[in-house]
C-alpha cells in the first residue's frame, strides 16, 4: 500500500470528525464533545503524517499545517469547555 492508499480512510475520517466538531460545537453548543471530537482528529490524522512522510518528505510535509491546525483548534476547544463549565 502506498502512502496516499494508507491516508485514505483516516484522512476522510479526520475530516468528517472536524465537521462533526462544527455541529457539536456552533449548533450544539455540546463543547466537551466537540472537544473530543477534534483530539481524535488530531489523533487519526498523526497516522497520515507517519505514512505519508515514509513515502516522501515532502508529502508529511504538506500534511503538517492540518495537523498543527487541529492541534491548536482541539486545545483552544478544550479550553472553552473548561471555561463554560
Amino acid at each position: 500500500m502506498t502512502g496516499v492508499q494508507t491516508c485514505a480512510l483516516p484522512i476522510s475520517v479526520s475530516i468528517a470528525g472536524a465537521l462533526a466538531w462544527a455541529y457539536l460545537f456552533y449548533v450544539g453548543q455540546s463543547l466537551t464533545p466537540a472537544a473530543v471530537c477534534l483530539t481524535g482528529c488530531a489523533l487519526i490524522t498523526v497516522i497520515c503524517v507517519a505514512a505519508a512522510w515514509s513515502q516522501a518528505w515532502w508529502m508529511g510535509a504538506l500534511l503538517l499545517p492540518y495537523q498543527a491546525w487541529l492541534l491548536v483548534a482541539a486545545s483552544l476547544s478544550w479550553g472553552y469547555a473548561a471555561l463554560n463549565r
